[in-house]
């Protein structure tokens, strides 16, 4: 495919066209009614106009547009051009719903925003031909309806120009991957990940293109390579269709206020721009053919956020406080829609976080335990719940659904379900102090009896938090009823730096065995869980459910001892 040549003779000042990838990176949503992509840019260089999507070829260090030259058409039908961008959506992310082009579907994409800065030492081309109007405050740029061979030739001009005279590294930060070559037949493998410290100057990976791998990336790099083919799973496990992260990707409250932006709208926007700035998101977050599903958790908030009862005659101070509990929850929210679901305006504010979702065969729930738990004291934490009663219905309505008895179903809450810790075994009254399914026993207890008495089969819980890699095989009993077996997996992070911050596996019993009554009725139940730890440090687990049983497979960036593996059954 050719473009269009046609040149104008550029005027020696006034506007100049840039073409530039998105500042701050993207990401790629497979929605039902397409491909979504969301672009995080800074505003540095001018506002965005357009989006222009551009097929390229990729070839070690360099960058072209893929062209060819038996075939030739005009640049409308090797470019696509978005729609334009309003006042209102100008908030340094931008959604873009797209479609592909045969050229986009058989290459890589190139994402670059058209921006007009204004001087000579703006960078760009030149762009004119007639008067134009400058943009100054509500000023706009009037764009012609219809992109003539002239326009397309300023086009062309500016996209050669970043071609080549940007790095790959920076180019990389607008990539969409073209969809791999079918897998075949063989079974569905997905990946769980959670808690994505921040990276800074010292831990994460610099934008030369050959530049050494930062320990903040690393794990997120090498899930990179296993999708590129660069490193092979191990069978049974096949290369991963799906990644879920299980909360914290980002932590809004990195430094506990010390270095944390003050204002709120640069903490809930500046731990996603880090994101997906850094090269591991790039290396993953940006690919067809590759679905991606986040949960929230307290991180994406404020360390261990729950709501605030607001006392009868509270005083003044109080109420602010209330108030700007239920202010940062709001923003984590807002933040939480347009940066992890890419949606560019919040639904309702009843909207709820959790829902179920299908992926290659397999069943899904993602839960929300983080924003639709209640406030607990040391007096009322028996009683409390770490979901709304909305919620636990549709879970319940969900794991008994007809398409989903015979089959695998997984359960995904960033809070881990079970084993209990340690100190909850010796003093059940210390559950108050954790933050998980355990510190709310009345939702615990009765989601366990639900399970049993409904006798669930192939049930398995994913989570995050904790900051370590386990299996817990768990065992439900009563009076009068088969056993039911369900599985609990909790992912390693993917980059937690700090071991205080570390749950560790001795704060976990392999062997627990404790009963408890059914809320609301004097059933009593038994639940025997034996846990096996996987190996320290960061990384990301890969499971393969088959028609016998579940493979989990830990990996870490850092090993080269290979993964370490559990099936369940065992």
């Amino acid at each position: 495919m050719k473009m269009a040549t046609a040149t104008v003779e550029p005027p020696r000042m006034g506007t100049r066209l840039l073409a530039l990838p998105p500042a701050h990176g993207m990401r790629l949503f497979e929605t039902e009614n397409g491909p979504r992509i969301l672009l995080l840019d800074d505003n540095a260089r001018g506002y965005p106009w357009f989006a222009l999507l551009v097929p390229v070829q990729v070839n070690g260090p360099d960058v072209s547009v893929a062209v060819d030259d038996a075939q030739a058409c005009d640049a409308e039908a090797l470019f696509k051009v978005s729609s334009r961008f309003e006042i209102a959506d100008r908030r340094d992310a931008y959604v873009l719903d797209v479609t592909w082009t045969d050229p986009m579907k058989q290459h890589d994409v190139l994402v670059l925003l058209l921006c007009f800065g204004l001087g000579l030492n703006s960078g760009g081309v030149e762009f004119g031909r007639g008067p134009q109007e400058l943009l100054n405050g509500n000023r706009k740029i009037p764009i012609p309806n219809r992109w003539d061979d002239a326009l397309w030739g300023q086009v062309s001009c500016a996209v050669l120009k970043v071609l080549r005279s940007s790095p790959r590294s920076e180019l990389w930060r607008g990539l969409l991957r073209k969809a791999p070559p079918s897998r075949g037949n063989g079974p569905t493998t997905f990946a769980l990940a959670s808690c994505l410290y921040p990276c800074d100057i010292l831990d994460h990976m610099p934008l030369r293109d050959a530049a050494r791998r930062g320990p903040a990336d690393a794990s997120l790099l090498a899930l990179g390579q296993m999708l590129d083919g660069e490193v092979k799973a191990v069978e049974p496990a096949s290369v991963p269709t799906l990644l879920v992260m299980a909360g914290d990707q980002v932590y809004v409250d990195a430094t506990a206020g010390l270095f944390d932006p003050k204002s709120l709208d640069d903490q809930y926007r500046v731990p996603y721009e880090t994101l997906f700035a850094s090269r591991g998101a790039q290396a993953v977050f940006a690919r067809r053919g590759f679905e991606i599903r986040m949960v929230i958790d307290d991180h994406e908030i404020v360390d261990n956020w729950q709501p605030i009862d607001q006392p009868a005659g509270a005083s003044g101070s109080v109420q602010k406080e209330i108030s700007d509990n239920a202010g940062r929850c709001k923003q984590g929210i807002d933040a939480y829609w347009r940066y992890e679901c890419g949606l560019s305006t919040p639904p309702a504010a009843l909207a709820p976080l959790w829902t179920p979702f299908e992926h290659r065969g397999l069943s899904f729930f993602l839960g929300d335990t983080r924003t639709e738990r209640e406030s607990r004291t040391a007096a009322s934490f028996r009683d409390k719940l770490i979901m709304s009663h909305r919620q636990s219905s549709a879970l319940e309505g969900w794991m008994t659904a007809a398409r989903c008895v015979n089959q695998y179903k997984f359960v995904v809450t960033p809070s881990i379900l079970l084993p209990r810790r340690l100190a909850v075994c010796d003093e059940p009254d210390y559950a108050i102090q954790c933050d998980s399914w355990v510190g709310y026993p009345k939702s615990l207890y009765g989601l366990l009896a639900f399970i049993c008495e409904s006798q669930v089969q192939k049930l398995v819980f994913l989570s995050g938090d904790e900051h370590l890699s386990c299996v817990a095989e768990v065992e439900l009993s009563t009076a009068g009823k088969p056993s039911v077996r369900i599985l609990s997996v909790h992912s390693s992070p993917l980059y937690a730096p700090y071991p205080f911050a570390n749950s560790r596996p001795e704060d976990f019993p392999a062997y627990d065995c404790f009963e408890f009554n059914a809320p609301g009725s004097g059933v009593r139940y038994r639940c025997t869980v034996r846990t096996r730890m996987g190996p320290p440090g960061d990384g990301f687990a890969l499971l393969t459910p088959q028609r016998d049983g579940v493979t989990v497979d830990f990996h870490r960036p850092a090993s080269t001892a290979g993964p370490c593996r559990f099936t369940w059954p065992c």
